[in-house]
């Protein structure tokens, strides 16, 4: 025999892995990042809003307690019974800014989920409005009107309340 035989061997090895479940874990950690950058900008845009929410009600409190300060010797007593209640409205302000941060901090905490039902619009903005009149005493003067049509609307009311206190305080 004069030569060798020179066969050619190819040969492949394979491995098959199923990567499903690391696929659909890799979708969710974007999605969380996704999530995290999202609330992240929403609390940015929040803070920036109370900020400038406190300023307004914080100002009027200075310039009220500066004309105390400077003029009360030259002012009667309804100017200063005016500033006074100057002093109370930025006050209850505040309050209300206070308020409505504890509420969206607890509502981010507990992971609220609101809780819609059919509210009858009248029946329940006068009820508010109502409690508003109580809660200001005097110190603020204002009227409902509320049309009779107004009707029925899918809401929560923790939420709409919370929406026109705010309205109504300022």
């Amino acid at each position: 025999e004069q030569g060798t035989d020179t066969q050619a061997y190819t040969s492949c090895i394979g491995c098959v892995v199923d990567i499903t479940e690391r696929k659909r874990a890799e979708d969710e950690l974007r999605g969380s990042k996704e999530r995290a950058i999202a609330a992240d900008e929403a609390k940015t845009r929040l803070l920036s809003t109370v900020a400038h929410e406190f300023r307004t009600p914080l100002a009027l409190l200075y310039s009220s307690l500066e004309i105390l300060d400077g003029y009360s010797d030259r002012l009667n007593s309804e100017q200063r019974r005016s500033q006074e209640q100057l002093i109370r409205k930025a006050t209850n302000q505040l309050k209300l800014l206070v308020d409505t941060v504890l509420s969206y901090n607890q509502m981010e905490s507990l992971g609220f989920q609101p809780s819609p039902r059919t509210q009858h619009i009248g029946t329940l903005v006068a009820a508010i409005a109502d409690e508003a009149k109580l809660a200001w005493a005097g110190a603020h003067n204002f009227q409902i009107a509320i049309a009779p049509e107004c009707g029925f609307a899918v809401l929560d009311e923790a939420l709409f309340r919370r929406i026109l206190e705010n309205l109504l305080a300022n």
